[in-house]
């Protein structure tokens, strides 16, 4: 049976949580309200997590995303329609994915005991642009492929990186959610406007 926790003693967490920095809240503990005990076999397992974003529309091309206390503009470069205020909905995809990386690459390496001296992380794609503008076509909307070059510096030999990099690819979420087919749910409500 899983029990809700709300704190845990820090020697009982992973080297993962340690690394990412999770605040104390008074001495040797950390929030868990999203850690859960199971009894029998008494070990500790996170619940789901939630993640949401915000947005409202600014212009035909232009999105302020609001993430926690963040955010973000989302535009076209002008070849697009937009007047390049920020970057595109595809290169934001782009840049979660190395973000993600960046957060994976580090936490295992830690947890495989090797130091990584310096990461540059390289994301490109190309889609068929077609299918956005309406046009008739056999291509998919979205990129057709997407390569990662990363450029590592650490203390650590051939095999054991290639080991890392592909723990790195399997534990990414945000790499999970490209590979494979994600459910996504648009629903839709209208704004009544009220007679003058």
């Amino acid at each position: 049976m899983l029990v809700s926790l709300f704190y845990i003693k820090t020697s009982e967490l992973s080297q993962g949580f340690s690394m990412l920095g999770w605040p104390l809240i008074g001495q040797g503990t950390v929030p868990c309200c999203c850690m859960l005990y199971n009894r029998p076999t008494g070990t500790f397992q996170m619940s789901d997590l939630k993640f949401s974003v915000s947005g409202r529309s600014e212009s035909a091309s232009r999105i302020a995303v609001t993430a926690r206390e963040f955010t973000m503009i989302v535009d076209e470069p002008p070849a697009l329609g937009g007047e390049n205020r920020g970057p595109n909905p595809v290169e934001y995809e782009l840049t979660a994915l190395l973000g993600c990386l960046n957060v994976m690459g580090h936490l295992i390496a830690n947890e495989m005991a090797f130091t990584i001296t310096s990461l540059q992380i390289n994301a490109s794609g190309e889609l068929n642009p077609d299918r956005l503008f309406g046009k008739a076509t056999t291509d998919r909307a979205g990129y057709k492929a997407i390569n990662v070059e990363v450029i590592v510096d650490a203390d650590a030999d051939k095999a054991t990186l290639d080991s890392w990099l592909a723990q790195v690819e399997n534990r990414c979420p945000v790499s999970d959610n490209l590979a494979n087919r994600t459910p996504v749910t648009l629903s839709l409500e209208t704004v009544e406007t009220v007679p003058g």
